[in-house]
């Protein structure tokens, strides 16, 4: 049989072709609209300070989760969270930063999907959106809509 087909692939040799897969998906189209989508947003005034808001909404509402429904301020500090988060949601320049989020996060799955398939069938890659579906702060207190 010829060496080059059976030969194993060295971890060295392995990683610079990882590093260059990396590369090229840092480069693609996608990831450049979610760098640009991202940094507007980040320099959106309205954006930044309904996200900074959302931030200390959720902290105070995760503060009252450690302590579960029975804690006075657990319903208020909820509401507050997902009243922040509803708002920051509305925005466009939001909404497309998500969207060019989603799509990278697409892509990812993607690649991992197919280089777990080509190990084994029987290899689970998670993806984000399963993840979200699943919803929840901490130990599912919630509905997971401010997280």
């Amino acid at each position: 049989m010829n060496d080059t087909l059976n030969r194993t692939l060295d971890v060295t040799e392995l990683l610079t072709s990882v590093n260059g897969l990396a590369e090229m998906i840092k480069h693609s189209e996608l990831t450049s609209h979610y760098l640009q989508s991202k940094k507007r947003m980040n320099e959106d005034d309205h954006a930044r300070r309904l996200l900074s808001e959302f931030a200390s909404k959720r902290q105070a509402f995760m503060d009252c989760e450690k302590y579960g429904h029975f804690h006075p301020d657990y319903n208020r500090t909820f509401d507050e969270a997902v009243a922040v988060q509803d708002e920051l949601e509305q925005l466009e320049i939001v909404q497309t930063f998500r969207n060019a989020e989603s799509a990278v996060d697409q892509l990812l799955f993607e690649v991992s999907k197919i280089i777990a398939s080509s190990v084994s069938e029987t290899i689970i890659v998670p993806n984000n959106i399963e993840l979200e579906n699943k919803g929840g702060c901490g130990d599912g207190g919630c509905s997971g809509k401010c997280s």
